[in-house]
């Protein structure tokens, strides 16, 4: 088996683990519940990746069972109106917590993670190179009010947002480039105008 198909059979695996808790949370037992659908709710960015596309043909050769996919940000909104069985989401995204505390489902496991970068100019002007926390390097970033390209990336925008929020940067700053661009323009943009992006 290649290293490929290893990882593969590892997320099969796990969505059929994560199949079966969802089986034993009340949300899931709704009228009409069919035993042979998954209902999965997703943030944006596992589905705008191709990873959900990937894993479920895998997933459903598997267990026979059919996943239907919700993506969005209101995935809390779409369990607790019954209409999923799991939900995914960033561990750090503000509606889990009470979802959990008013009994909707149970406290979140990691099952995957994604991986960001700062890129910036070389001369640095906030000074980021090396430092281990995203926060700081984001207040560094504004307390130098050095240009910052926002990559429209739905998950880099959220963690854009996330990570401007603890470093209290302001709504609309000039120094702030929200042009609309993701992926490699955005990258394209922050050389042209020496500035950071994730």
């Amino acid at each position: 088996m290649s290293r490929h198909d290893s990882k593969a059979a590892r997320w099969v695996a796990l969505l059929t683990l994560l199949a079966a808790l969802a089986s034993q949370v009340p949300v899931v037992a709704y009228a009409g519940a069919n035993e042979k659908v998954v209902r999965l709710a997703v943030v944006n960015t596992p589905a705008y990746s191709g990873l959900m596309d990937y894993l479920l043909k895998d997933f459903r050769a598997s267990t026979g069972l059919t996943v239907e996919v919700y993506s969005g940000k209101d995935v809390y909104d779409v369990a607790q109106a019954g209409k999923a069985d799991i939900v995914v989401s960033h561990f750090g995204k503000a509606d889990v917590e009470q979802f959990v505390l008013d009994g909707y489902g149970r406290w979140p496991v990691m099952v995957f993670s994604n991986q960001a970068a700062i890129i910036g100019p070389n001369s640095d002007p906030a000074n980021v190179k090396g430092l281990a926390s995203a926060a700081e390097a984001f207040r560094r970033i504004a307390k130098t009010k050095s240009p910052f390209v926002a990559n429209q990336i739905p998950g880099v925008f959220y963690l854009t947002e996330i990570l401007g929020k603890a470093a209290e940067w302001p709504e609309h700053a000039s120094w702030i480039l929200d042009e609309g661009v993701n992926k490699a323009e955005a990258v394209r943009l922050a050389e042209q105008r020496q500035a950071y992006t994730i």
